[in-house]
């Protein structure tokens, strides 16, 4: 058991080290609030948000969080293990019901957070991304009648509008 945890510890440290995540400057910028959904958006908050319920922290690394996604990843896999440990406990020894409920309350609360957390990264992401490739942009048209006063006739046209942002 304890060759599996320092296993798993070594590879979060690893993948762990491999991200250079935005979000942490980004937060500072910019409000998930303010996020309206576009075309061309590289992160659907839905899909991270569904993607860290199935697995903790998932969600984080599709957002191009990855050590962000992996810490809550393995804060939930340390509750899995005080889980397991409180079920061998209370299999052998009738014991351990609190490793049980500490270990399953703690899996809940990181996955729930892990779900509310990967949708705030996703859209503030997508909203930094735009900023930073000008990718909105926005066009209007619009009728124009006017009058010249040295002409007998009244111009009509068209006004074209284009904003970047």
């Amino acid at each position: 058991m304890k060759s599996i945890n320092a296993i798993l510890i070594i590879c979060l440290i690893t993948f762990a080290t491999l991200s250079h995540g935005q979000y942490k400057i980004n937060k500072t910028k910019y409000n998930a609030q303010m996020y309206s959904p576009h075309i061309g958006d590289p992160f659907n908050p839905v899909v991270a948000g569904i993607t860290s319920y199935l697995i903790p922290g998932l969600g984080q690394v599709y957002s191009g969080e990855t050590r962000r996604g992996l810490t809550f990843l393995g804060g939930a896999m340390g509750c899995l293990l005080v889980f397991v440990k409180g079920v061998d406990s209370a299999i052998q020894e009738n014991t351990g019901y609190g490793y049980i409920i500490a270990g399953l309350g703690g899996y809940i609360t990181i996955d729930v957070w892990s779900i509310v957390d990967a949708v705030k990264v996703a859209k503030v992401n997508n909203i930094a991304f735009r900023d930073g490739n000008k990718t909105h942009l926005q066009f209007q048209i619009h009728p124009y009648f006017g009058s010249l006063s040295n002409q007998n006739s009244d111009p009509i046209g068209l006004t074209l509008k284009v904003k970047f942002y």
